[in-house]
């Protein structure tokens, strides 16, 4: 090598652990940065010629090295719609432009680990880097409790995760089932009534109470109750308003749990209906005209209190061969009436209170009425070499030649990690080893500083032969 050379050698190692210097430098400064990823140096030689008598070499060659396979450190969050996927996989983020007062989403999808998402001014939920969160729109009904979503194969276009003016409130639902389970007591006093209520929902969720009465009936029909609409009515409906059927006596077998009869008949096999069958009431319900705009009337609602027996058995009569006792309400001895347990479906309207992330990736809107609404299903993105995606931020990448073809995934589906709503996952920086190979670049870079100057005083010696 010419004496020349050697000055473009150490110039090449004084390049190269600049580079070094200055991804170290980048690492440290991001050691805290959510979701970024270490950047780290190779070194090469750079070889120009070589045979079997002469080898021309021309220094180092330094090249960057992502470490984006490296999963960071993951902590808790207080922030509900923090997300981290521990694992492998990135979120799918968009950053649109402003068209007038309109954001427009191109379809460019970049890929992130920096999950401290949250819920912006106009409901889309973004970053502090700007990246705004792109998810699955459900299929159907983004107002029903579980709405379907496409196959995560068939993903389509995806959506930007937003709040919309349409999903700040859960619509009421109307009360279609009651599941009463109540002791009746054995030893009341027949002829009197004892009163119970049910709270139901109109088609609105507009909450309504029901009184009923129940009255044991003298002998011979020791175990036979009757159901009656007690007082007061509330003022949207009017006395007589409320129809019950099949029939409003209901009995009990001697062991005290529901006789068969009294009740709305089973549907038939395959029959598609409403009625939940045996073991039912059916009450309609009118509302009074002008009281409730809009509300669907009347309103059928089925008064579930259990499952009866499988034969009627009389008092003094022996059980017939298989026989099964029922399930559900009892009449036992006692004197009052007890409600054991109550339960509605239905509900009243309600209003956005807040968002939570799933560990499938659903996305939780919950409301004051107390309904969680899947609105958007998170994919995670796997890549064949995710060590070779374009950086374009230290926490931001995009698909390159190397990285291979997204592979869109649920979370914990195959390869794909599985998404932690509430947590964060820090950067994948190790400051003990960063100071550690800043000390050697820093050594290295001065020896090859060492080497210019020693060139230059063996040219200058070269120089100095002529005197």
């Amino acid at each position: 090598m010419a004496l020349s050379g050697i000055f473009s050698t150490a110039v090449s190692g004084l390049s190269a652990f600049t580079t070094q210097l200055s991804n170290i430098s980048e690492n440290v400064a991001n050691s805290s940065t959510i979701g970024y990823k270490q950047l780290d140096t190779n070194f090469g030689s750079y070889v120009t010629a070589t045979n079997t008598v002469v080898q021309t070499a021309n220094g180092v060659l330094a090249s960057n090295a992502n470490k984006n396979s490296v999963q960071g450190a993951l902590q808790s969050s207080a922030n509900n719609t923090a997300i981290a996927v521990n694992g492998a996989g990135f979120l799918p983020v968009q950053q649109p432009f402003l068209q007038g007062s309109n954001l427009l989403f191109t379809g460019a999808t970049q890929f992130t680990r920096a999950g401290d998402f949250s819920l912006n001014n106009n409901g889309y939920m973004v970053n502090p880097q700007g990246q705004y969160l792109m998810g699955a729109a459900p299929v159907s009904g983004a107002t029903t409790p579980s709405p379907s979503f496409a196959s995560v194969a068939q993903l389509g276009a995806l959506a930007p995760v937003q709040l919309t003016s349409t999903n700040r409130v859960a619509l009421g639902q109307s009360t279609s089932n009651v599941n009463y389970n109540i002791n009746f007591p054995a030893n009341a006093t027949a002829g009197t009534a004892q009163a119970t209520q049910i709270q139901i929902y109109d088609s609105l969720g507009n909450p309504t109470t029901i009184p009923l009465n129940w009255t044991l009936q003298a002998a011979p029909a020791q175990n036979t109750w009757t159901l009656g609409i007690g007082t007061p009515l509330p003022a949207n409906i009017a006395a007589g308003a409320i129809a019950i059927t099949p029939v409003t006596q209901i009995t009990f077998n001697s062991d005290g749990t529901l006789a068969p009869t009294g009740f709305v008949a089973a549907p038939a096999a395959g029959a598609t209906t409403a009625a939940p069958g045996l073991g039912s009431l059916a009450l309609a319900i009118t509302y009074t005209a002008g009281t409730a705009p809009g509300v669907t009337s009347p309103q059928s609602v089925f008064l579930n209190l259990g499952t009866p027996a499988s034969a009627a058995v009389t008092p003094g009569s022996a059980f017939p061969a298989g026989y099964t006792p029922g399930t559900g309400s009892t009449q036992f001895a006692g004197t009052n009436l007890q409600v054991r347990s109550v339960s509605t479906d239905g509900q009243a309207s309600g209003t956005f209170q807040s968002a939570t992330i799933d560990d499938q990736g659903f996305v939780l809107f919950g409301y004051s009425n107390g309904n969680q609404v899947r609105q958007y299903r998170l994919p995670v993105f796997t890549f064949p070499n995710a060590d070779a995606l374009t950086r374009t931020s230290g926490s931001l990448f995009t698909q390159s030649s190397q990285s291979g073809i997204p592979q869109p995934r649920w979370s914990s589906e195959q390869d794909a990690g599985k998404i932690q709503g509430g947590t964060l996952e820090q950067s994948n920086v190790d400051i003990s080893a960063e100071f550690t190979k800043l000390i050697i670049a820093q050594r290295s870079y001065s020896a090859n500083a060492k080497v210019v100057t020693t060139a230059d005083e063996v040219i200058q010696e070269a120089i100095g032969l002529k005197r």
